[in-house]
């Protein structure tokens, strides 16, 4: 009975793909109950791009409160503007509408600014769900489009140009830097692409980590098997670095990988060299989140030649129910942490959490940066498909002090430039600018632009990653802001006679029973709990070089070989 509720409830929620003949019926076009902030109630699946002074927001669901007082959701069919130039309050700023024209209405397409500032563009993205809109099949290509500004937060889109190599996905993230845009993994499934056709069950990979060089207009698809050798990489936070001594990395964290949905820990990241091609990873301490997808993050560059990731809200895994039941875990997703590079130190804010979510996107304007982060839409972590409580934020957009750690209650367009944290400044003058120990010398290489040993008298050795017993060993005690390393020292004698090896054995059982304990925390709800690859240890999985629109990782599941495009594609996909 409780599977035939749920089938029920989500068939009223949403509808299926039509022809793409059927045009999307423009129930929010030309209505003002998008930028009325009295019928706001929420908005989510969107995705945003920072242009000079002025957020866009683009596709995604929005809920709004109809004329019988209950709250709708449809499509967000056009394109918004919020004028960051000046100081406002988020109950009564306007958000400007802007036609959307011949381009596809889809939502979290990846987003990102050209290298001039002066347009932006579009790529992947899945078709809504939301109502009872009429909607499209996905493009039969993936498409490129690219948004012109008038200069009065107005513009046009324009189909830039198309990638027939790949195949377009969902659920990606995305970052640019040196005049390339870099998009990592992302899911397939009916709502994304027409392979699929009416097989609506079935859930698969996405590409490698895709490279797109604006100024040449060409398109890279490069293996993504060093941050995820299983073939699946989504939901998770990227972002490009190239202030700490290299011509620039695509730094990845968070997320899922499997099709079990298994979230990827905190307390490592990895690291993409553009121009060696290579994936390295290093290991993170201090006061490691807990592990999440959907999350919003914003990176900005700190005092003295440091890197800081910030990281807010997120979703464990599954979704807790179609009822809301909020659980502490959810609560606490509502702190903010950062990241510091190249000390790679975690730490957390220090508030009483109210109001988690999931779903969002955050920005910091200014340049330099200013300060303030603007975080727009989002719905509680444990409540996905409907029945949601009003969104407690005004219109959706919330304002947070970067260098206070503190929510504000209005943007000023004024404010200080960013400094790095108090915390964070007084955790490197105590722990040191580096790392006590380096995951391999080419991490230290990469962001310190010095050999391992120039660095010598400010870090150790890289550890060995050639052992078994290297992997993640987060505390999954975040408040504690003392997470576990990976230390995984190798004992380099022969323990011998009786009294030897029972305190061996004794040690082992307990940090077993440690590993267990941590696992079960740190994983939260996932199947099982994700290791950090060890790269030099393990080659590429067969198949997972991703040239091609349709190759993945070779993984395939017995349960699943009836699936219309595993079978002939050796595709990981999983039925829903």
């Amino acid at each position: 009975m409780r599977l035939l509720f749920l089938v029920v409830l989500a068939a009223l929620a949403y509808r299926p793909v039509l022809s793409d003949t059927q045009l999307l019926q423009d129930r929010e076009l030309g209505s003002s109950s998008t930028t009325d902030p009295l019928q706001y109630y929420r908005k989510s699946w969107h995705s945003s791009v920072l242009l000079l002074e002025t957020l866009y927001i683009d596709g995604g669901d929005f809920w709004y409160v109809s004329e019988d007082g209950s709250a709708v959701a449809y499509p967000y069919n056009s394109t918004y503007s919020l004028d960051l130039s000046t100081s406002w309050s988020p109950k009564d700023v306007p958000l400007n509408k802007i036609d959307k024209g011949n381009s596809p209405v889809l939502n979290r397409p990846n987003l990102w600014p050209a290298p001039d500032g002066n347009s932006f563009y579009s790529f992947n993205g899945d078709v809504s769900k939301a109502g009872y809109n009429k909607t499209t099949d996905p493009p039969s290509t993936p498409q490129l489009w690219q948004f012109r500004p008038d200069g009065k937060h107005n513009g046009t889109w324009s189909l830039a140009g198309t990638a027939s190599s790949l195949i377009q996905v969902g659920a990606a993230r995305s970052t640019f830097g040196n005049g390339s845009a870099y998009i990592l993994g992302g899911t397939t499934n009916w709502r994304t692409t027409r392979l699929y056709g009416n097989h609506t069950t079935y859930t698969g990979t996405g590409n490698g980590i895709i490279s797109y060089s604006m100024n040449n207009q060409t398109w890279q698809n490069q293996s993504m098997a060093g941050a995820a050798p299983t073939g699946w990489l989504y939901e998770g936070e990227l972002h490009w670095v190239d202030n700490l001594g290299g011509s620039g990395l695509v730094v990845a964290l968070g997320g899922v990988t499997a099709a079990g949905q298994t979230l990827v820990p905190f307390d490592y990241v990895s690291f993409f060299n553009p121009i060696t091609g290579k994936w390295r990873n290093q290991s993170t301490t201090g006061a490691i989140p807990s592990p999440r997808r959907r999350a919003c993050s914003v990176g900005v560059p700190g005092d003295n030649g440091t890197y800081e990731i910030f990281l807010h809200g997120g979703s464990i895994i599954p979704a807790a129910s179609y009822f809301r039941t909020v659980l502490q875990a959810d609560i606490d997703l509502d702190q903010v942490w950062v990241l510091s590079l190249p000390s790679f130190i975690w730490y957390k804010s220090n508030y009483q959490p109210t109001d988690a979510r999931c779903l969002h996107t955050c920005h910091v304007p200014g340049n330099p940066p200013r300060r303030q982060m603007v975080a727009v839409g989002g719905i509680p972590p444990d409540l996905e498909y409907s029945l949601q409580p009003r969104d407690l934020w005004p219109q959706g957009l919330g304002i947070f002090d970067l260098t206070e750690m503190q929510w504000r209650d209005n943007y000023d367009a004024n404010a200080d430039a960013y400094a790095t944290p108090r915390m964070v400044k007084d955790g490197i003058a105590k722990e040191g600018m580096y790392p006590k120990e380096w995951d391999s010398p080419e991490v230290a290489e990469w962001l310190t632009g010095k050999s391992l040993a120039d660095t010598v008298g400010t870090t150790s050795s890289p550890r060995s990653s050639s052992g078994t017993g290297n992997s993640s060993s987060g505390t999954g005690d975040s408040s504690s802001g003392t997470g576990g390393s990976k230390k995984g020292a190798i004992a380099g004698g022969v323990v011998a006679g009786v009294v030897g090896a029972g305190v061996l054995l004794a040690g082992l059982k307990m940090a077993l029973r440690k590993r267990k304990q941590r696992l079960h925390q740190n994983a939260l709800h996932s199947k099982n709990g994700y290791e950090k690859p060890e790269l030099e240890a393990a080659s590429a999985p067969p198949g997972s070089t991703q040239t091609g629109a349709l190759q993945r990782a070779n993984n395939n599941h017995a349960e699943l070989n009836n699936d219309p495009l595993a079978a002939s594609n050796n595709r990981p996909v999983y039925e829903m």
